[in-house]
């Protein structure tokens, strides 16, 4: 006995729609929102980086500065206390150095207090406008 053949119904299966979820199409990516909203973090964070480099900067050249005046001050104080007394200048000097890494004023002011006892008075004032003067005063005794 023969079975005639006859094509089954089947159902078309319709493939999973790719990218659809709930009559909305989504992309792989990042939205134009996302990107302004992580570009503008990006900015606040790297404006306070700057900042703090900056402030960081100032901070260093400060150090800087006071540890050159300190040096040049022990140096001058060296000097003027190994140089013999009657050679001890008389009256005030007042010397600009523009030159090096410091630029500079020193004052130096030698007062006779008794005639074998002076006082020296050292200024170191920088030539850069934030930087404070320092200032040293000791006595010599012959």
């Amino acid at each position: 006995m023969t079975i005639p053949f006859m094509p089954s119904r089947r159902r078309r299966v319709r493939p999973a729609s790719r990218g659809r979820r709930s009559g909305r199409r989504t992309r792989a990516g990042f939205s134009l929102v996302e990107i302004m909203v992580s570009m503008t973090l990006l900015a606040i964070a790297l404006t306070s980086l700057a900042r703090l480099s900056f402030v960081a900067a100032r901070q260093q050249r400060e150090v800087t500065a006071a540890t050159y005046r300190a040096a040049l001050m022990t140096e001058q104080v060296n000097r003027l206390t190994t140089i013999p007394f009657g050679a001890l200048p008389l009256e005030p000097v007042d010397t600009l150095v523009t030159t090096g890494l410091f630029p500079h004023r020193r004052q130096i002011t030698v007062t006779a207090l008794t005639p074998t006892v002076s006082q020296i008075r050292i200024v170191i004032v920088p030539t850069r406008p934030n930087l404070r003067a320092d200032t040293v005063t000791f006595e010599r005794s012959l």
